[in-house]
């Protein structure tokens, strides 16, 4: 019997060991990922919490380096326009629904 108080005490002293080393690993490890000033902790601690771009390009360096802004301006324009036609027509929509109280058939309305 004795001999399984030693194991048991034995098992929770390394468990409690072990759970207190991974804290204190974890915190240190934690305030270096959020104090570094250079390298890709950097970066990515900005791009996560301080970035408050309006687009931003994930991926490796060359998806850094390697892009035209204008081919993302045109893109963004022309899907802003469609978006506003679509958001006038869907008003007009619901505004002669809601006048005149009929309903409408989805079914038969393709985009």
């Amino acid at each position: 019997m004795k001999e399984w108080n030693k194991v048991l005490l034995g098992s929770i002293g390394v468990l409690a060991l072990l759970f207190v080393a991974d804290r204190v690993v974890g915190a240190l490890w934690e305030k270096t990922y959020k104090h570094s000033r250079y390298g890709i902790f950097h970066r990515q601690e900005y791009c996560l919490h301080k970035s408050d771009d309006n687009i931003l390009i994930l991926g490796s360096s060359r998806a850094a380096h390697h892009y035209v802004p204008k081919i993302f301006t045109d893109s963004l324009r022309e899907l802003l326009q469609w978006w506003k036609r679509w958001t006038v027509h869907l008003l007009r929509i619901w505004y002669s629904v809601s006048i005149h109280r009929k309903k409408i058939n989805f079914s038969n309305c393709y985009l």
